[in-house]
């Protein structure tokens, strides 16, 4: 009987002492199941970047996603832009793989840089035609943050200050070839016959000059809810409605104001501009072909004010996630 119960009771410990050992393989698996899981969320989410939702965030600004993984695994990605071309990436992951007894998570972080495509400025105004200047028009050369921008132009330091070193025959030859590329990025593009203003590509809500409108006075750009992106007009563009637009604007021809104009970011127009029935306002810079040797005018007030700040903000709707070199992960049990 003692035989008996000291035989039983050895065989009682030694499979107490298996199952722990498995147990303990078990979460391991589960852990280096959830780990995977979490890269795994990182590349999915990265794979679909929306560059124009990245741009229209706030810095500080985060958002949560739920990216759809294999059985018995869960996962939430929340990106938190921390600069105008930088996000911080994390993955939460849980494994609930049967023979566990409790689900094992697993946290990843990687820090990572928005590049941006190639655009060919490095100048607040660059004409490749004629132009005239008249009624107030002027183009300024230093490094402007738009008025209520000071929380948004953060992480612009490394940005090269602007400077024109190549000939107008080099940009002229560099625009034409670049052209059609540069159309391609543009989250929508418009035939001009059907638009007389520009309005938000995303919603039509505008901001009133006494809701904080940056480019109207002074106020913080929060309270605009105008979204960022790249927008094409694919002839030439007369604008007969007061509009703005924010980002990446491009017209396929000329561009006439017989109303004002807005633009923060890059504005690049394949014929001239006429700015002498209504105000344009760049800050940013811009880029005029003048194709067919019009020329351009500006007057009523016209100005093209340079700011790295806008242009790295607008470049950011159409950039993509750089390779991702740094990575941490942290195991929760």
């Amino acid at each position: 009987m003692i035989a008996t119960l000291l035989i039983a009771t050895l065989a009682a410990t030694v499979q107490a002492a298996v199952w722990r050992a498995t147990r303990n393989a078990r979460i391991a698996f589960a852990g280096e199941r959830a780990l995977l899981g979490a890269d795994a969320a990182i590349s999915t989410h990265l794979a679909s970047w929306d560059g124009r939702a990245f741009a229209s965030m706030p810095i500080g600004a985060q958002t949560t996603s739920t990216p759809s993984l294999t059985a018995n695994l869960a996962a939430t990605v929340t990106v938190v832009r921390t600069g105008l071309n930088n996000a911080m990436v994390e993955a939460s992951a849980t494994s609930t793989n049967n023979g566990v007894p409790r689900a094992v998570e697993r946290h990843v972080s990687r820090m990572l840089t928005v590049r941006n495509p190639p655009l060919p400025l490095n100048a607040p105004l660059t004409m490749l035609g004629s132009a005239t200047f008249a009624y107030a028009g002027t183009v300024s050369t230093t490094d402007e943050t738009p008025p209520g921008w000071a929380s948004e132009c953060l992480g612009t330091d490394s940005v090269d200050a602007p400077t024109t070193s190549a000939s107008v025959s080099a940009l002229r030859s560099q625009f034409d070839a670049g052209w059609s590329k540069w159309l391609s990025v543009a989250h929508r593009t418009d035939d001009p016959a059907t638009v007389s203003s520009l309005v938000p590509i995303v919603t039509a809500v505008t901001c009133a000059p006494a809701t904080g409108d940056p480019h109207r006075g002074a106020g913080s750009i929060a309270a605009c809810t105008n979204e960022w992106g790249a927008r094409a007009l694919n002839a030439t563009f007369t604008v007969t409605t007061t509009s703005r637009h924010q980002g990446i604007l491009m017209v396929d021809g000329d561009l006439t104001l017989n109303a004002d104009l807005d633009v923060f970011g890059l504005l690049m127009v394949r014929g001239a501009i006429d700015a002498t029935a209504g105000r344009l306002l760049v800050h940013g810079a811009a880029l005029v072909r003048d194709e067919m040797g019009h020329g351009s005018r500006f007057g009523f007030a016209s100005r093209v004010r340079y700011s790295r700040c806008a242009l790295r903000r607008a470049y950011s709707a159409t950039g993509a996630p750089a390779a991702v070199t740094t990575r941490g992960w942290l195991e929760r049990f």
